[in-house]
């Protein structure tokens, strides 16, 4: 596999609302399987299903509680995505799983997607052990069904590394990658930003974009071989970005919404290529 320098090829990622990027570079990239991995509501989920209504969107959620509650979803049975309780990681096998209470209200609610394979470093907040199944992501991918150009969402509360360990026989066939990293420990012996930054680099891909937040923020990486083939065009996308993410700052979230839904609708299916001589 060929080893790239993410330095030499763009040596300062844009800081921006990732999200907003991903989901430009999915409707330009028009991938066939869409994983997204530590799903926790299927919210995103439903969101690649009605941006890529002919892909395969498939969730993954360790937390048995998220789990029910996903399979108890109208619009996530009606939208045909696939609900898998597996954590994804770079074993398989029944591992432990440290899961979080659910809030007891409102302002408790971000602790439903706190649950990870590690404890948290905090002693007070290591959670409850429980039994589930693991799995690597290109074991499934092989196992399941063929895709010419996959797309990863990984939001897995420390458990960042562990899952793109386990999709290294499929990082080939990979067009984009999002992924939540932390530059400090927060789960007990967690791998940190710079051994994922590295990975990726191993894998052959480049950072374009990153969260504004310095302890977590997420990754927008794509495989330098496609944007070296199409770096116009990814150029063009990154300044979207980076103007709908400001509109979001100055404007607030409803205004932020509109604009993007408005320039969204502008960008053509399929504009990016995903397969490596594309020019």
């Amino acid at each position: 596999m060929e080893s790239l320098q993410v330095e030499k090829l763009r040596p300062k990622p844009v800081v921006l609302h990732t999200t907003i990027l991903f989901r430009l570079l999915l409707r330009a990239m028009a991938p066939d399987l869409v994983l997204d991995v530590g799903s926790m509501d299927g919210s995103h989920s439903r969101m690649f299903r009605r941006e890529l209504p002919s892909a395969r969107v498939v969730a993954f959620e360790a937390n048995p509680i998220n789990y029910q509650r996903m399979l108890e979803d109208p619009e996530l049975a009606a939208a045909g995505v696939e609900v898998l309780h597996r954590a994804a990681t770079d074993r398989t096998g029944s591992i432990s799983f440290y899961v979080q209470p659910p809030g007891a209200n409102e302002n408790e609610a971000w602790r439903q997607g706190t649950s990870s394979i590690l404890q948290r470093a905090d002693e007070e907040d290591r959670g409850q052990q429980v039994a589930v199944e693991a799995v690597r992501l290109d074991e499934h991918v092989s196992a399941t069904a063929s895709a010419e150009a996959i797309v990863l969402w990984v939001d897995v509360e420390g458990g960042a590394f562990e899952v793109l360990a386990g999709a290294e026989g499929v990082v080939s066939q990979t067009a984009l990658i999002h992924v939540e990293v932390e530059t400090e420990e927060v789960w007990k012996g967690q791998r940190l930003k710079v051994d994922v930054v590295e990975l990726l680099n191993r894998y052959g891909f480049i950072i374009l974009a990153r969260g504004r937040k310095e302890l977590q923020h997420d990754l927008a990486c794509v495989r330098a071989e496609l944007y070296r083939a199409q770096e116009g065009r990814f150029r063009a996308l990154l300044w979207i970005a980076k103007a709908l993410s400001l509109t979001r700052k100055l404007g607030g979230r409803i205004l932020g919404d509109a604009v993007f839904a408005m320039v969204w609708r502008l960008v053509p299916r399929g504009w990016l290529k995903t397969d490596a001589g594309a020019r």
